[in-house]
């Protein structure tokens, strides 16, 4: 058996023990809504600036680390490493260690400032972040510190009130209600195979039997879709019904929703007649038609999955 060992290595040049030259301690900034930026001031004699860190993780020595870029000239006064993608909060700690290249008029050395951490206690607004809202003359000491926390009026200042409902009427303002049928807006009812995915069969309405606003209390009914739209309609307009769905989803849409981000399915049975005695499992790994469906495979069964109960379980 042949084996490929492949060694990624970071070489700098030799690095001065002398005392001649310090690298300065680095300005870190956690950025909202992401990305941070660590910079040193420049003066003469620098020729070359180097970042390297990780994120909630120590280094072991002298690493590359998660983070590792070289900055070969300076902007606006100062060497500058930036990252846009990162997304921070309060309570994180980067771990890091910087280079510098330093020319003192004969010879060019590498110096390294090491062992550095740097914890999150604010994010800065960058020129993406919106208006924050004027409430000083509600805050102890009239300051507004900003938090991360958005509103629809923009970014919320620490110790502020986001939101107080007391249901004696529905504030639209604050209130959104959502009509959609699968993951399809309701504009008309009939939907066929074709015309959604793999949604549960529910419709969400604005209807006064399954939403109101009484005694302070909001209440939300489910009823049957037959109870609004008549006899028989379930059985006569669909024909891609749900009973029995499994699956775990993401904390976080990382890629996006709506799949994009990928969902494990441990099991799913399509409540339809003529399609439950189907069972499918798997990964879905996007919205698309295929990415749904490369990962999942399917087992059937001489009765219906909904007559008995069963374990599921997926490796």
């Amino acid at each position: 058996m042949l084996w490929l060992l492949t060694i990624v290595c970071i070489v700098y040049p030799l690095l001065n023990v002398s005392a001649q030259y310090e690298v300065p301690d680095a300005k870190i900034e956690a950025l909202y809504p992401k990305g941070f930026r660590v910079s040193i001031p420049d003066e003469d004699g620098i020729k070359l600036f180097a970042f390297h860190g990780k994120l909630n993780e120590e280094l072991n020595g002298r690493e590359g680390g998660t983070f590792s870029r070289d900055i070969l000239k300076p902007k606006n006064g100062r060497w500058t490493f930036y990252e846009p993608y990162t997304k921070l909060k309060v309570g994180d700690v980067l771990y890091y260690w910087t280079y510098v290249d330093y020319f003192d008029g004969r010879n060019k050395l590498g110096y390294t400032n090491d062992d550095k951490s740097f914890v999150v206690k604010e994010l800065i607004g960058e020129s993406t972040t919106p208006p924050s809202i004027d409430i000083r003359d509600n805050m102890p000491g009239n300051k507004c510190l900003p938090t991360v926390t958005l509103t629809s009026k923009g970014q919320a200042c620490k110790g502020q009130l986001i939101l107080s409902e007391d249901f004696n009427s529905l504030d639209l303002n604050n209130w959104r209600i959502e009509q959609k049928y699968g993951d399809a807006p309701v504009r008309k009812v009939v939907l066929t195979k074709s015309s959604f995915q793999d949604y549960e069969f529910v419709m969400y309405m604005n209807r006064p039997e399954t939403l109101k606003i009484e005694n302070g209390f909001l209440k939300i009914k489910p009823i049957l879709s037959e109870q609004v739209l008549g006899s028989g309609f379930v059985t006569s307009h669909t024909g891609y019904d749900f009973r029995e769905k499994l699956y775990l989803n993401p904390s976080s849409e990382e890629y996006g929703p709506n799949y994009e981000s990928g969902q494990i399915r441990i099991a799913l049975s399509r409540g339809n007649f003529d399609l439950n005695k189907v069972l499918e499992g798997g990964v879905v790994l996007g919205s698309g038609n295929a990415a749904r469906k490369y990962g999942i495979k399917s087992m059937e069964n001489s009765n219906s999955w909904n007559d008995n109960f069963h374990k599921f379980v997926l490796t």
